[in-house]
Formats: structure tokens, sequence, C-alpha cells
């Protein structure tokens, strides 16, 4: 198959192009993160495979101030969280 022809059919299926569909995956695992893993928003983008912080800024949609109620809310991000699951 040809690269033009996976990209038409790709698209048919998915309603995307493989880079946005790699792109919209990125930002739904950032998401996941942000919501619960302490880390910082910049290891995070790193981590989804964004190579500055600024552009992963950008790029992710929605109210970054609403993650960060949410974080600050979620037992899953307090800083002893993994040691009250061990015991």
């Amino acid at each position: 198959m040809s690269v033009a022809a996976f990209y038409r059919h790709f698209k048919l299926i998915t309603a995307m192009t493989p880079i946005q569909y790699q792109k919209r995956l990125c930002r739904l695992k950032a998401r996941w993160l942000l919501l619960f893993d302490p880390r910082r928003a910049a290891s995070i983008a790193f981590r989804v495979g964004y190579e500055s912080a600024s552009g992963f800024s950008r790029e992710l949609p929605g109210d970054k101030h609403e993650f960060n109620k949410r974080r600050r809310g979620s037992p899953f991000c307090q800083n002893n969280y993994h040691n009250n699951l061990l015991g």
C-alpha cells in the first residue's frame, strides 16, 4: 500500500490524518496525566512527546485553571498517595 493510499484509508476510517490522530492521543494522555499525576505540567508535556512546555500549553484546549483545581482536590495527586497504597 502506498503512503498516499494509507493516508486516504486512515482518514476515511478516523476522519483525521495520522498526525492529527497521534496528536489527539497525546493530548488525551496528557489530560489524564494532568488530572491524576502529581508531576508538573512541563514534565507531563515531555513525557507525552512534546518538545516544549509552551507548545504543549498552546495546544491543550480547555481551561488550565480547571485542571489545577481538580488536581488539588484529587487524592491521586497528594504527595503521599503512593505511600498510602503501599500501606
